[in-house]
Order: C-alpha cells, then sequence, then structure tokens
C-alpha cells in the first residue's frame, strides 16, 4: 500500500491564534515583582540588633528574678502604677533560652524581608509600633495577676505584615495560587502542634490579625507604588546590558 506522500497543509491563522492564547495562559507564570530582587543579608541587622537588645535584657533578668518580676508586663503595674516602661521591657524579656531563640529564629529573617522589601517604615517602625499595641491589647485581656513576657506577639505582627503584603504584591499570580500558599504558611507557621498552659496564644493572633490588618491597609494605600515597582524591575530585567 502506497504511504500518502501529500504535502502537510498549514494553518497559519489558527497556529498564531493558538500561540497567542498559550501567551495568555502562561503570561501569569511569566511575570515576577520585586519580591523576586535578590535579598541582601545586611538587611537583616535591624533585625538582628532587636535579638541582641533582647538576648542582654534575657540574660540579665535570668540571673535575676527580681529584675524579672519588675520587667514582666503586667496590667495593674502598667495602669494603677503608671509603669508605662512594661510593655516595651516586657517584649524583650524571654522565660529561657529556648523561648528566646524560638521567636528569634523566625523574627530576625522575617524583620529582614520586611525591612529589605518594603523599607524602615515597615521594619522597624510600622512593626515595632504594633507590636507594642500589641502586647498592651493582650495585657489588657489578663487579670493583674498575670506576667506577661516575650517577643511571640511581635513576631506574629511580621507574619501578618508579610502574609497581607505578599498577597498585594504578587498580584500578577492567581488569586487561587496566593491563597493556596498563605495557607500552606498558615497551616506549617501558625497553627501550634501542641497546646501549652504557659503560651498566651491570644497575644499571637492578637499580633496577627493586627499585621494582617496594617497589611491590607498599607498594601491597598501603596497599591501603585507595588505596581510601579513590579513593572520597572521586570522591565530592568527584560532589558540588555549595554
Amino acid at each position: 500500500m502506497k504511504e500518502d506522500e501529500s504535502p502537510a497543509v498549514n494553518h497559519p491563522d489558527h497556529d498564531s491564534d493558538v500561540d497567542e492564547i498559550d501567551q495568555l495562559d502562561l503570561e501569569p507564570e511569566r511575570r515576577i515583582s520585586f519580591l523576586s530582587q535578590r535579598f541582601s543579608p545586611k538587611a537583616l541587622i535591624p533585625g538582628l540588633v532587636y535579638a541582641i537588645l533582647a538576648g542582654i535584657v534575657s540574660l540579665l533578668c535570668w540571673r535575676s528574678e527580681s529584675l524579672r518580676q519588675s520587667l514582666a508586663g503586667n496590667v495593674e503595674k502598667i495602669f494603677e502604677d503608671a509603669e508605662g516602661f512594661r510593655v516595651v521591657s516586657s517584649m524583650l524579656v524571654h522565660l529561657d533560652i529556648r523561648h528566646f531563640l524560638a521567636n528569634m529564629f523566625f523574627l530576625v529573617p522575617f524583620a529582614g524581608l520586611l525591612y529589605f522589601y518594603f523599607g524602615w517604615r515597615m521594619f522597624p517602625l510600622l512593626a515595632l509600633l504594633l507590636g507594642l499595641a500589641t502586647q498592651l491589647l493582650s495585657l489588657g485581656t489578663y487579670p493583674g495577676n498575670v506576667n506577661l513576657i516575650g517577643s511571640s506577639g511581635f513576631l506574629y505582627v511580621l507574619f501578618g505584615l508579610w502574609l497581607s503584603l505578599y498577597y498585594r504584591v504578587e498580584s500578577h499570580l492567581p488569586r487561587l495560587k496566593r491563597w493556596l500558599r498563605l495557607l500552606g504558611f498558615g497551616l506549617v507557621m501558625l497553627v501550634p502542634s501542641q497546646i501549652s498552659p504557659f503560651v498566651s496564644y491570644r497575644t499571637h493572633y492578637i499580633g496577627l490579625l493586627a499585621g494582617l490588618v496594617a497589611g491590607i491597609l498599607y498594601g491597598w494605600i501603596h497599591r501603585k507604588e507595588f505596581e510601579l515597582r513590579n513593572q520597572e524591575y521586570e522591565g530592568n530585567l527584560s532589558t540588555p546590558p549595554l
């Protein structure tokens, strides 16, 4: 049997239509944001400064129980005895080395990310203000015989800021993909693997909520700036060097 050797018929119009559809489908995947910019280790410095300060204060408190009691957050001492410094000092004091390392292991890199990509207005300025507000709000929910120490609420503020700002800046990605990434982060980082009566989970989630709300508002206010930065970054990558 003789094979059909007739030349194949090309349909340039249909091929171009398919190519255009493929390009439209793949376009979100090819685009990037300024969050793809290579991170500089120097951006870790502000977070490291905070960690060093918290380490020094914690070390002194480990050697002196009376000092720890005088620096711990306590709603009666703050409001009735006008010891407002406790709002700040209680964030720096940690129960032990394990408590300190558990917080700083994540606090330093997330502080660095916020500082590098969003500047000093985000960290340390806004983040610290939210951390202090979180500490104060959380203290207000406890009775006067409860002391609160640690940077966990502050850390969760950073988580909330990063998640909300990530969602805003990566707007070129499909919403489902962004939500799935946030969900994955939340399941791994925000859901405790075990419950301890000595951990203030309410402080965690007050901080998380504060960070999320502030990040959403900040991202909405600066949405045009973020889009311009994305366009400039993508344009710089696509422009060949002279």
